[in-house]
C-alpha cells in the first residue's frame, strides 16, 4: 500500500482558532477566486459547480480534478469574506476551500455544501478520494 507524499499527508482542514491569522493574511495578500453561493439558472451551487469542472480541469473519464484549486466560498450579498456592518465591525463569513488534483468531482462538490458558512472563517481542505 503507498502511502501520500507531503504535502498531502499533511494538508488538513482548520478551525477559525488554528489559522485565524492566516486565513487573515491570505484575505490581505492573495489574489484568490471568490465564489458565491448565489442562484444561477435556479441553482445555488452553479459557480462552485462550474469552477471545480474548468479550473479543476475536470477529467472527462473519470470525473476528477487534473489539478489542485483553491478559492473563497461566502454567501451571496456579502461581498466577499467580510464586510464592514453599519457600526463600523467587520463581520467575517466564508471558506477558504483548497482542493487537490485527483479528487472526485462529486466529492468535491459536496465537501463544499457541506462547508459553506454564513458566519466566520474556515478553511476546509478536500483530499483526494478513492
Amino acid at each position: 500500500m503507498s502511502q501520500a507524499a507531503f504535502p498531502y499527508t499533511v494538508a488538513r482542514s482548520t478551525t477559525v482558532e488554528e489559522s485565524g491569522p492566516l486565513l487573515a493574511a491570505l484575505l490581505a495578500a492573495a489574489n484568490i477566486d471568490e465564489l458565491s453561493n448565489g442562484e444561477v439558472e435556479g441553482d445555488p451551487w452553479f459557480s462552485v459547480k462550474n469552477y471545480i469542472k474548468h479550473s479543476g480541469r475536470l477529467d472527462k473519464d473519470t470525473n476528477r480534478t487534473g489539478t489542485g484549486i483553491m478559492f473563497w466560498l461566502y454567501p451571496t450579498g456579502l461581498h466577499g469574506p467580510y464586510h464592514e456592518d453599519q457600526e463600523g465591525q467587520i463581520q467575517q463569513h466564508g471558506t477558504l476551500i483548497t482542493i487537490e488534483r485527483g479528487t472526485s468531482y462529486d466529492h468535491a462538490l459536496q465537501k463544499c455544501i457541506e462547508a459553506f458558512r454564513t458566519e466566520g472563517l474556515a478553511h476546509v481542505h478536500v483530499a483526494k478520494d478513492n
